[in-house]
């Protein structure tokens, strides 16, 4: 009941956010404006998604490397590599859990793994959590990059949308700040006295499982093919938002400056847990965004381009996590009919 509702509630939240980007909105001159859309353009959207996603199950595969020659016996030195095309059909398996159920996505695709490649779930969920903290850096250096190619711009974006509305809010809800740093002290106090019980031992060795995952980054071969691909993974999401420009005549002028605004604050907008891939506040941030490049583009327009790259983006993973959803579960039932 408590995931339900939590998962409702941010559900909501999408829900409000959407309205609030289409409520001033003239849904007829919406749906014009969509006929317009020079949907060739899709194509390279396509070819760039393919190439982003191809590199990222590459790069998992190197995280998942080290995990399989530790788990390899050295009697039997015959044990098959990691096969790429099982971690890139668990990735887009849980993409597609991912628009359904945020963050479980995470946790279908570690369980994918450890069937096909026989590895511990703990160590495979740290290599996602390591995956995360790499990306998250990136986003980070993002938007440094943001700050100095449009200063002005992403200054009065980040302190309009995200910072003020913070600030009020831990001003309203200051004691809930210190009622939360509070517990938080205390769950620590009690997990350093539960550390050692007996009981306590599922848990610690999915924290030490969790944490041999993450370790992967440092034992894993070829960490300059792990830059790279980390690069073209960011450089292809780029091509993913920066392509649609050219399909909306009121967005053919914006620059790559402008790419590269709209990427940070659409993987901000991503990054909320809400349904259907940030649905709603996709949206809203990103029409917000580009209402800041006065009389360049218009609220219309700049509502139909984030139609246009979330729409595109959801379609692709429910066709791709489609067919993947249907790999694994054939790849499953093989095991199984194996085993028997």
């Amino acid at each position: 009941m408590r995931k339900f509702l939590i998962n409702l509630s941010f559900f909501l939240l999408g829900g409000v956010l959407l309205w609030l980007a289409f409520k001033d909105q003239d849904l007829m001159l919406i749906i014009k404006e969509l006929q317009k859309v020079d949907y060739r353009w899709g194509v390279l959207v396509l070819l760039a998604s393919l190439g982003g996603h191809l590199s990222r199950a590459m790069r998992w595969k190197l995280l998942l490397t080290p995990l399989k020659k530790a788990s390899q016996n050295d009697l039997n030195p015959s044990s098959k590599p990691i096969a790429l095309w099982n971690v890139w059909w668990a990735m887009m398996f849980g993409y597609l859990v991912n628009l359904g159920i945020p963050r479980l996505g995470e946790i279908s695709r570690c369980v994918a793994v450890q069937r096909s490649e026989k590895l511990q779930f703990e160590s495979i969920l740290g290599t996602v959590v390591a995956e995360r903290a790499i990306d998250i850096c990136c986003l980070f250096l993002l938007v440094v990059f943001t700050f100095f190619f449009q200063y002005q711009i992403a200054a009065t974006f980040f302190q309009k949308n995200i910072f003020t509305p913070f600030q009020q809010l831990f001003q309203a809800k200051e004691w809930a700040f210190y009622t939360l740093v509070i517990f938080g002290v205390i769950g620590l106090i009690i997990l350093w006295f539960l550390w050692k019980k007996k009981w306590f031992e599922r848990l610690r060795q999915f924290i030490k499982g969790v944490l041999t995952g993450l370790t992967s980054i440092y034992y894993m071969p070829y960490k300059w093919h792990f830059l790279g691909h980390t690069l073209l993974i960011w450089f292809s999401y780029f091509l993913m938002t920066y392509w649609w420009f050219f399909a909306i005549p009121a967005t053919q002028h914006l620059g790559f400056q402008a790419g590269l605004f709209l990427l940070v604050i659409g993987s901000i907008g991503k990054s909320v847990p809400i349904q259907g891939g940030g649905m709603g506040a996709y949206h809203f941030l990103v029409t917000k965004g580009l209402s800041l490049y006065p009389f360049l583009i218009a609220a219309t327009p700049a509502l139909t381009l984030a139609t246009v790259i979330h729409l595109a983006q959801t379609v692709f993973y429910l066709v791709i996590g489609g067919i993947a959803a249907i790999v694994v579960l054939y790849q499953s039932r093989q095991r199984l009919k194996n085993n028997k």
